[in-house]
């Protein structure tokens, strides 16, 4: 099998309560491979988060396939295992290790990608040829209904300030350039993040995300020429 996408949740009723997990695998063309639904005792919605993310990735590498995609959401989990955080509870620590354990052996594929929400992408340091491209299919704008988004937006608008200018562009442009980091994370680092919103090439403010990456920026007007660069771009790295 070429590729596995993986997604994942868990969750607990109470904090700590009745928790489950939820697993969805699918191939490339979306099919879906297996699902699994588990009810995993009482216990925390930390301990789910994590006890999803290892069933996900046990279940992928198992697979044998040539690129894994794991989509997540847990910004604790994130932090911790960038070592940003450090893990106190002891009842996620024996995750923890099993989780880097994991992600060590995800490295080892050569092919793999590794994709996720928001502080996913965010968070994870994997340096090397393990990480070689990084695909962004949105500029990473907030959504300005979020509560706290929204009482942001509204302080500015009764400053008689452009929210827009002054805050929702500024953060999309710290998050790209966070995302930029999670491809090069070393003086010997080399990649491509690929933008596919078109928004960065048709809006006024594109400029400013082309402005904002340290590399040279190219626009594809077409699937064959994305095509023909990538595999140019690779093969100039490997001489």
């Amino acid at each position: 099998m070429s590729k596995v996408i993986a997604y994942t949740d868990g969750a607990s009723r109470g904090n700590p309560g009745n928790a489950g997990i939820g697993v969805l695998l699918m191939d490339e063309n979306q099919n879906v491979i297996k699902e699994i639904s588990e009810y995993i005792g009482e216990t925390t919605n930390n301990i789910a988060e994590y006890t999803a993310m290892i069933t996900a990735l046990k279940e992928a590498l198992e697979m044998d396939c040539d690129e894994i995609e794991v989509i997540s959401d847990s910004e604790l989990m994130v932090k911790q295992i960038n070592k940003e955080y450090q893990v106190k509870n002891e009842g996620l620590k024996p995750l923890y290790k099993e989780i880097c354990k994991l992600l060590e052996e995800f490295k080892s594929y050569k092919n793999a990608v590794l994709l996720g929400t928001n502080s996913f992408w965010e968070g994870v340091d994997i340096q090397g040829d393990s990480l070689s491209m990084l695909i962004l299919f949105k500029l990473p704008f907030q959504v300005p209904s979020e509560p706290i988004v929204e009482a942001l937006i509204d302080k500015l608008n009764t400053e008689n300030k452009d929210s827009f200018m002054h805050y929702m562009l500024p953060n999309a442009l710290l998050k790209l350039r966070q995302g930029f980091g999670r491809l090069i994370r070393s003086k010997e680092d080399r990649g491509i993040v690929l933008i596919m919103d078109s928004r960065v090439s048709n809006k006024y403010y594109g400029k400013y995300f082309k402005e904002v990456l340290p590399a040279k920026c190219m626009e594809i007007k077409s699937e064959l020429e994305l095509l023909n660069e990538v595999i140019r771009f690779f093969n100039v790295s490997k001489q």
